[in-house]
C-alpha cells in the first residue's frame, strides 16, 4: 500500500514538474514577444516623430503582426492609417522608376510618356494634399532620381526619333508618322520652352514634309498627290500640329501642273481642276489655286464663244464639248452646230452623210424651196450628195451613185435646166476625152436625184425651156460632132471624115482613121426634155440640114431609140458585152440587142459604131424575168 502511495506521489511531483516547466516557457515566450513589441512600438514612434515614415510603417506593422499580447493596438492602427499612403507612393515610386528605365533601354517611346504621365498626374495630385503628403513626394521623388531619369530618357528619345525621321528623309520612305506624333508629345521642358518646341519641330516636319511632297509630286497621279496631302493634313490636325507650310507647297505644284495641262491636254487640266475643287480640305484653304482655275476656266469658255462669233465653228464646238465636263455647254454646242450647218455647206454634207471626210466641188444656196441651206458635193470621188437644212432643223439627204472614172470639175445650180416647177436641177461640168466638156444634169426631187442629161460636147446653151443646143456632141449612139479626127462611117449627110463605102455624098473632108467621131466643125445638137430626159432631137450641120434623115436614108439615133424605127437603116452607139463568132450583143437596161451580119463583120467587145437595120424582136425569159431583145442586121461597124 506504502508502494503504490510512493509511485502516485511521484507521478504527481514529475507532472507538476512538466506543468511549472511549460508555464515558465510560456511566461517566458510571452514576455519576449512582450517586449519585442513594446520595442518595435516604441521605435516605430520614434522613426515616425522624426519624420522617417516608411520605416516607421514598417516597425508598426511587425508590431501589429505580434497577436499574442495585445500592446497599444488602437494606437498602432491609426498609426498605420497614417502611415500607409507612404507605402503605397513608395510602390509608386518603386515601379515607376523601373518602367522608365526600362522603357530607355530599349526606346520605348510610348512607356516612357504613359510613365512620364503618371509621375505628373501624382504630382498634381499630390500639390493638392496636405504639407506632410507634398515633403513625403518629393523626397521619394529625389531619392529615385526621377527628374534626372526623366531628362536623359527624354533627351535620348529626341535623338531616336529625329534621327528615325531623318532616316526617312534620306531613304524616301515616308512612314514616319508614329515617331512624328512621339516627338510633338516629348514634354516641352526638355526643349527648353514651348516656342523651342515648336521650332525645332515645326524647322524638321517642313523639310520631312518637302522631300515626301517632292517624291509624291514626281511620282504620282495628280489626283494621288492631292489624296497624300488630304492625309497629311488630317493626321496633323488629329495631332494639332499646323503646319503652315503644307498648303503653299501643294498650290505651288497645283499652278505648276494645271498651268503645264492647260497648255498641253485642255480635258486633263479640268479634270484635275475639277478633283483639286472637289477635295474641300485643300480648296477652302487655297484662294490662289481656286481663283487661277476659275479663271482659266472663265478664259476658255470665252475663247469658245470668240471661236463661234467669228465662225470658227468646228473649234468651237470641240471647245465647248471639252468644258462640258467643268460646266453644261449642250446648249453652246447646239448652237453652234447649228450654226455650222447653216453657214458651212461642208459640214451640212458631213452632217447628213455622217462622215468626216471632205467633199469636193462644193456648192450650196440659201433659202431654197423652203429650206435654210442646200449643199451639193462629190465625196469620194464615186456619190453626188445633197443635203437640205430645214428650218426645223431637220436634214434631208440624197444621194446618186457617179460614174467610175468621173472626174467632175465644177457643180452649179442650173434651175434654168428644169422643166418641172418646183425641181432644182444640179448641173455638173466633168472631163471629157473627146470633148472639151462632159455635161450632167439632175433633177433633185428629195430623197431622189434623176440623172436628165449626159452629153460630151464643147458648149451647151438653152435655146428655150426644154430644149438645149450642143456644140460639136457626142451623140449617145451617133458618134457625131466635131474636133476629132476619125473615119467616117457613113455616107450623104453624115459629117465624118474618110471615104465613105456607101454611096452619096458626104460634106467630110480629108481620109478618116479614126473611131467613127466626127470632125467637121460647126455641128450643132439638140436635145430636147420628154419622158423625164433630156433625148437627142436632131442635128444641125454646117450646111444647115436639119433633118434628122440623111439623103443616103440612114437615120442618127440614141440606141435608146431603137425601138421605134423598125426596118429602117439606122446609125447609132453603143457597147459591145460579148461577142459569139459573127454574133455580138449588146446589154440594155430593159433587155438586149443581137448584132449579125456577113462574114466580113468582125466584133468586138467595146465601144462601136454600128450601122444596121432593126428587123425584129421577141421576148425571152431571163432569170424568171422577161425582157425584149432586139435583132439588127449590121450593114457597116466601126470600132
Amino acid at each position: 500500500m506504502a508502494s503504490f502511495m510512493y509511485k502516485r506521489s511521484k507521478r504527481y511531483r514529475n507532472a507538476s514538474a512538466i506543468v511549472l516547466v511549460a508555464a515558465l516557457c510560456l511566461a517566458g515566450y510571452k514576455g519576449y514577444f512582450s517586449w519585442q513589441k513594446t520595442a518595435l512600438y516604441a521605435k516605430a514612434a520614434e522613426l515616425q516623430s522624426a519624420g522617417n515614415e516608411l520605416e516607421a510603417q514598417e516597425a508598426y506593422t511587425q508590431a501589429q503582426q505580434i497577436r499574442i499580447i495585445d500592446y497599444k493596438e488602437q494606437e498602432t492602427v491609426a498609426a498605420l492609417n497614417l502611415l500607409n499612403p507612404a507605402a503605397a507612393l513608395k510602390q509608386f515610386f518603386t515601379v515607376l522608376t523601373a518602367d522608365t528605365k526600362a522603357a530607355q533601354e530599349v526606346n520605348d517611346i510610348n512607356l516612357l510618356l504613359t510613365s512620364y504621365e503618371a509621375y505628373q498626374a501624382k504630382a498634381k495630385e499630390t500639390a493638392a494634399k496636405d504639407e506632410a503628403s507634398q515633403k513625403r513626394f518629393a523626397e521619394m521623388a529625389a531619392s529615385e532620381q526621377l527628374e534626372e531619369r526623366f531628362n536623359d530618357a527624354f533627351t535620348n528619345a529626341k535623338v531616336y526619333l529625329v534621327k528615325s525621321l531623318e532616316a526617312d528623309i534620306s531613304t524616301k520612305k515616308f512612314d514616319g508618322n508614329h515617331e512624328i506624333v512621339y516627338l510633338t508629345q516629348v514634354p516641352a521642358i526638355y526643349y527648353k520652352d514651348e516656342k523651342r518646341k515648336s521650332d525645332e519641330i515645326n524647322k524638321l516636319l517642313e523639310r520631312y514634309d518637302q522631300a515626301r511632297l517632292d517624291a509624291s509630286f514626281k511620282a504620282k497621279s495628280f489626283e494621288d498627290v492631292l489624296k497624300d496631302v488630304v492625309a497629311i493634313r488630317n493626321f496633323y490636325a488629329t495631332h494639332k500640329i499646323e503646319a503652315p507650310w503644307l498648303l503653299p507647297k501643294l498650290e505651288t505644284y497645283a499652278q505648276a501642273t494645271l498651268a503645264k495641262l492647260e497648255k498641253s491636254d485642255l480635258k486633263s487640266f479640268i479634270a484635275s481642276a475639277m478633283v483639286f475643287q472637289s477635295t474641300q480640305e485643300l480648296s477652302e484653304g487655297s484662294a490662289k489655286t481656286m481663283a487661277y482655275i476659275q479663271t482659266t476656266l472663265r478664259k476658255q469658255l470665252e475663247r469658245a464663244e470668240q471661236l463661234a462669233s467669228t465662225q470658227k465653228y468646228a473649234e468651237a464646238i470641240a471647245l465647248y464639248k471639252v468644258l462640258d465636263a467643268y460646266k453644261d455647254t449642250d446648249n453652246e454646242v447646239a448652237a453652234a452646230e447649228q450654226a455650222f450647218l447653216e453657214s458651212d455647206p461642208q459640214q451640212l454634207l458631213r452632217k447628213a452623210v455622217g462622215t468626216e471626210l471632205a467633199f469636193t466641188n462644193v456648192t450650196s444656196i440659201k433659202d431654197q424651196a423652203g429650206a435654210k441651206l442646200t449643199a451639193a458635193g462629190i465625196l469620194d470621188n464615186k456619190t453626188l450628195v445633197l443635203a437640205r437644212l430645214l428650218p426645223s432643223q431637220k436634214i434631208e439627204t440624197t444621194r446618186a451613185t457617179l460614174d467610175q472614172a468621173l472626174t467632175v470639175k465644177s457643180i452649179q445650180w442650173a434651175d434654168r435646166l428644169g422643166v418641172k416647177k418646183d425641181v432644182s436641177i444640179l448641173q455638173l461640168e466633168a472631163a471629157s476625152k473627146v470633148r472639151k466638156v462632159r455635161f450632167l444634169a439632175y433633177e433633185v426631187s428629195t430623197p431622189e436625184m434623176f440623172k436628165i442629161l449626159d452629153v460630151e460636147a464643147d458648149k451647151m446653151e438653152l435655146e428655150r425651156t426644154g430644149v438645149l443646143i450642143f456644140d460639136n456632141p457626142v451623140i449617145e449612139g451617133t458618134g457625131a460632132g466635131s474636133g476629132n479626127t476619125g473615119a467616117g462611117a457613113g455616107a450623104g449627110t453624115n459629117p465624118n471624115t474618110g471615104t465613105s463605102p456607101n454611096t452619096g455624098t458626104s460634106p467630110s473632108t480629108g481620109t478618116g482613121t479614126g473611131t467613127g467621131i466626127n470632125t467637121n466643125a460647126g455641128l450643132k445638137a439638140y436635145y430636147e426634155y420628154r419622158n423625164g430626159r433630156y433625148s437627142f432631137s436632131r442635128l444641125i450641120d454646117s450646111k444647115g440640114i436639119t433633118d434628122p434623115k440623111s439623103t443616103d436614108g440612114i437615120v442618127e439615133i440614141a440606141v435608146s431609140e431603137l425601138a421605134s424605127h423598125r426596118n429602117e437603116k439606122v446609125r447609132f452607139q453603143a457597147t459591145i458585152s460579148s461577142v459569139d463568132d459573127n454574133k455580138a450583143t449588146i446589154q440594155l437596161t430593159n433587155g438586149s440587142i443581137v448584132l449579125t451580119g456577113n462574114s466580113n463583120l468582125r466584133f468586138k467587145q467595146g465601144t462601136a459604131m454600128i450601122t444596121g437595120i432593126y428587123t425584129s424582136s421577141e421576148d425571152v425569159k431571163r432569170a424568171n424575168t422577161v425582157v425584149t431583145e432586139y435583132k439588127v442586121t449590121v450593114l457597116e461597124l466601126k470600132q
